[in-house]
């Protein structure tokens, strides 16, 4: 009726309601949830750039901005280490002298996140989301002007 998953959207909503009333409670849990939320926009960014690389570089057919064929995987792996090393460093806590109010716990909350992430997906979703409908055909060809 609306044209958009609103199950979907009302629950993410929610969830993000309830998580952000973490920052209610503490400096210590808005720490933890701004610290976790650079590493998931990380590994958001780097995955595509990382498929790329690997799994998607014979499928890869070149744009408007491409930087050749040397330069492109030098700065597309330069982009996954440094996202990965954010990722790691954004794990640990801001101090060196850590007790319950400087602990960061990124490194808590992000494996949690993933796991109930994957159990979610096994005993649910993987029966149900085909991911998104492609519109473009097989033998399309993109044709430039």
């Amino acid at each position: 009726k609306w044209s958009v998953p609103i199950r979907a959207v009302v629950f993410g909503g929610v969830a993000s309601l309830v998580v952000g009333l973490l920052c209610v409670i503490g400096t210590t849990a808005a720490n933890a949830l701004f610290s976790m939320y650079v590493a998931g926009n990380y590994f958001a960014w780097g995955t595509p750039i990382f498929l790329r690389l690997t799994f998607g570089r014979l499928k890869f057919t070149p744009g408007k901005f491409y930087t050749g064929d040397f330069w492109s995987p030098v700065i597309g792996w330069a982009a996954v280490l440094f996202m990965m090393f954010v990722i790691v460093m954004v794990q640990f806590p801001a101090n060196p002298t850590v007790d319950s109010n400087t602990m960061n716990y990124t490194c808590v909350i992000t494996p949690g996140v993933m796991i109930l992430s994957l159990v979610y997906y096994f005993v649910y979703a993987r029966k149900f989301y085909h991911g998104p409908a492609s519109n473009i055909e097989e033998d399309y060809d993109v044709m430039e002007g």
